[in-house]
């Protein structure tokens, strides 16, 4: 394994570096004012050189999408093409050129599960799986059916939920310099077991603990499947109350050392460079 810098900036939003290659994984980072914790970094921490890779088109793993697109000249951003056309529809209400708001979708490469992705000039070779979002448990249903803040706030929420629909979900096995592989879900799904064993024994998994009260258990199914050296669990945090809440890790934490082979686990701190070495 190369060394691999790892920076989480909450949410489902993981930058990682190799060398001179950077890549963001989900970037999004327009917590609302109640969010814990908070997150010092912004869009402006985004490499112009950069990869972005989205699981998904909803608004927590996509919203800033469009401006840093405007932002950064040469990123490339990869999605599905429903996420492809909220990024659109989003920078068609911006007061752009029409030559720019082209230079940007042009910049936005539609891909599917099955795809493999090749850049040389990174050493970078990504395979998009097929995945599907987390089904929310009663719980977390009821928990914002029944909070008056989410009520007061239903028009935000409902914008939010509504510009930015799920469209196709996927994960992504990222391998750097022919030997560093991480694997990297947006959301959490073990309906595709043979698709996690086919991708077994990478270096990294991002895991995306969030959306039911017992994600960590999921989480840990799926390490079970991946057989990862290290997990990094992801999208615990409470990133946009009332419709968020911290998820507990506890079951993932105690499990991953009883795994056969066991699993190392790190939980990362939001904007924390973390370096793994060989």
């Amino acid at each position: 394994m190369t060394e691999i810098n790892l920076k989480w900036h909450g949410t489902a939003n993981m930058q990682l570096s190799i060398n001179e290659t950077t890549v963001h994984f989900d970037p999004w980072f327009r917590r609302n004012q109640w969010a814990e914790p908070v997150i010092e970094t912004g869009i402006e921490s985004v490499r112009d050189d950069a990869l972005i890779f989205i699981s998904h088109g909803h608004f927590d793993h996509l919203q800033d999408v469009p401006e840093i697109l405007m932002m950064r000249e040469n990123i490339k951003v990869h999605c599905s093409k429903k996420a492809k056309h909220s990024i659109s529809k989003v920078l068609s209400k911006k007061e752009i050129p029409e030559r720019d708001m082209e230079n940007c979708l042009n910049r936005v490469i539609e891909v599917a599960p099955g795809d493999i992705l090749e850049y040389p000039e990174h050493d970078l070779k990504v395979s998009v799986l097929k995945s599907r979002h987390v089904r929310f448990d009663a719980r977390s249903v009821l928990r914002v059916l029944f909070n008056g803040t989410a009520w007061r706030h239903l028009g935000m929420i409902l914008k939010n939920v509504r510009g930015f629909p799920k469209g196709e979900v996927m994960g992504y096995d990222v391998c750097m310099e022919g030997e560093t592989r991480v694997v990297m879900f947006g959301s959490l799904c073990v309906k595709y077991p043979e698709i996690l064993e086919s991708h077994h024994s990478p270096d990294v998994f991002i895991a995306p603990v969030a959306g039911r009260f017992n994600a960590d258990e999921i989480a840990l199914d799926m390490t079970r499947h991946l057989k990862p050296k290290l997990v990094v669990p992801v999208h615990h945090d409470n990133f946009f109350p009332p419709i968020s809440y911290w998820t507990p890790l506890e079951r993932l934490e105690a499990g991953v050392g009883e795994l056969d082979p066991p699993v190392e686990l790190l939980v990362p701190e939001p904007g924390r460079e973390i370096i793994l070495k060989p």
